[in-house]
């Protein structure tokens, strides 16, 4: 059926595009979609935290009241409808994946991303506060010492290696050293390298005490540690190889709730070890 505004797709349509428009193309409106998220608020609120005028404030906040977005409570205070709140999560989750990228450009677009699944790359602006660390080739201890300093007054460790590195046995000895619980996943070529050089009688007290072993067939193309405090991320190059002079780190919750997700996506792909 037809109607003076069009097939009823055709409104639906309009109005999404309105609400896109209003939410998207205004940092103003945007401001005080995201400001009013946290609670409701006076004109003087708005005006004060948003530095702009009355006038300019009420402007904006009647084009959101015409949407449904917003509307004015009987003590004259600023509030999200249920639409706007929908709306806002969005808008904020869009601004952090877009800051995400914005932070880690360079590493996801010259890395192999496909070790992580869909569902947390839609959640990537989880990593909004990640730092990306450069190494220099010349100094790849750099990482090897950042990695234990961070470890000082963890609860647990979380880590998933698909790469053997010459430090390795001692990285692993001092990790179960810190007497924290400890869960690792590895490659079959990892586990075996590890086996051969760690002390034997050390190993099998820590699988009967603090640390569970995983071994995963296919190559996870991350590299990856997750703690109650951080995380550290490693990716590979598009050609294949690992590497080694680029980490993504974070000490944020909710990158640490993303990291903690990942690890137990690689669990559910792993099967336990014991020796």
């Amino acid at each position: 059926m037809m109607s003076k505004e069009g097939t009823a797709d055709e409104i639906i349509q309009k109005k999404a595009t309105d609400i896109l428009h209003l939410a998207l193309c205004s940092d103003l409106r945007r401001s005080i979609l995201v400001f009013l998220s946290n609670g409701k608020k006076s004109l003087g609120d708005l005006r004060e935290n948003l530095n702009v005028s009355s006038t300019t404030a009420i402007h904006a906040l009647r084009d959101l009241e015409k949407h449904n977005l917003t509307f004015q409570d009987h003590e004259r205070n600023y509030q999200l409808t249920t639409i706007g709140t929908v709306v806002t999560y969005n808008i904020t989750d869009f601004s952090n994946t877009a800051e995400a990228l914005a932070r880690a450009e360079e590493l996801l677009l010259e890395h192999d991303i496909s070790g992580i699944p869909t569902s947390l790359l839609q959640k990537v602006g989880c990593l909004k506060d990640a730092t990306v660390l450069t190494i220099d080739s010349t100094d790849l201890y750099k990482i090897h010492n950042i990695f234990m300093k961070s470890l000082k007054g963890v609860e647990e460790i979380n880590g998933i290696s698909p790469i053997f590195v010459s430090d390795y046995p001692t990285v692993f000895e001092e990790i179960l050293n810190h007497q924290v619980e400890v869960r690792l996943i590895l490659t079959a070529d990892v586990l075996e390298k590890v086996v051969q050089a760690a002390d034997k009688e050390s190993l099998r007290r820590a699988l009967d005490e603090n640390l569970k072993l995983y071994i995963i067939k296919q190559n996870p193309k991350v590299a990856f540690t997750s703690t109650d405090k951080f995380i550290f991320l490693g990716l590979y190059n598009l050609n294949g190889s690992y590497d080694v002079s680029k980490l993504l780190m974070s000490q944020s919750n909710e990158a640490i709730e993303w990291g903690r997700v990942l690890f137990e996506h690689y669990v559910g792909l792993s099967t336990p070890v014991t020796l």
